[in-house]
Parts: C-alpha cells; structure tokens; sequence
C-alpha cells in the first residue's frame, strides 16, 4: 500500500496551486484586453489574494475561484463588500451551493459592467 506523509501532500497542494494561479493569470490576460501585453507573472500577487478572497467566501473550487477573481478584475477588488447585492449574496443562510452564489454574482456583476465581466 502506497503511503503519502502529509509533508508529501503539501507539497503536492503547493505545487498544484501554482500551476492554477499560472493558468489563471493567462485566462486573465485572455479575458481582459487591457491586460494584453502584462507579463503573466505581473499577476500572481493579485491572483494570489484573489484567492484567499475567494476561499475565505466559500469558492474553493478553481472554477467558482476563477469566477470570483475576473469579478475582482472587472469592478474591483472589494466588490464583495462594495455592492449591497454582493454582501447579500455572500452571506446568504438559505444553502445557496458556491456555484449558485458565484453564478449570481457573475450575472449582477455583468449588470454593474456588461462590457468588461467574461
């Protein structure tokens, strides 16, 4: 039986994540045309915390983190505490799924910025 120590884990996790914030940091870069040019590797920071942001609301998968984060992108950073219909999306207490929660906030960010929210 194959035994992994948690040290091996982690590191695996560590290394997993970097290859996320790589490829989102080029989504990014596809998605926004103002960021055409912008050395992927200028992105990581903002990614990074865009990530505990969206981990810290729930959204731990890369799809529903992805989606956050191009929501930070398009109308800021603080949206989620910046917009009413953000805050009440967040904390809702009905068992709204991540997904569901990030599809709303995706379709009321796109009211905010149609031209800018992929």
């Amino acid at each position: 039986m194959l035994r992994v120590r948690a040290v091996q884990w982690e590191a695996l996790s560590r290394a997993s994540e970097e290859r996320f914030i790589r490829r989102l940091c080029r989504h990014l870069i596809d998605w926004f045309s103002d960021l055409r040019g912008t050395p992927p590797a200028a992105l990581r920071p903002f990614v990074r915390a865009g990530l505990v942001d969206a981990r810290g609301h729930g959204f731990t998968t890369e799809r529903d983190a992805s989606r956050f984060i191009a929501i930070q992108r398009a109308i800021g950073a603080d949206f989620a505490s910046r917009y009413p219909w953000a805050v009440r999306i967040l904390a809702d207490r009905r068992g709204l799924s991540p997904a569901y929660k990030i599809r709303y906030l995706m379709e009321h960010a796109r009211a905010v910025d149609p031209d800018t929210v992929p």
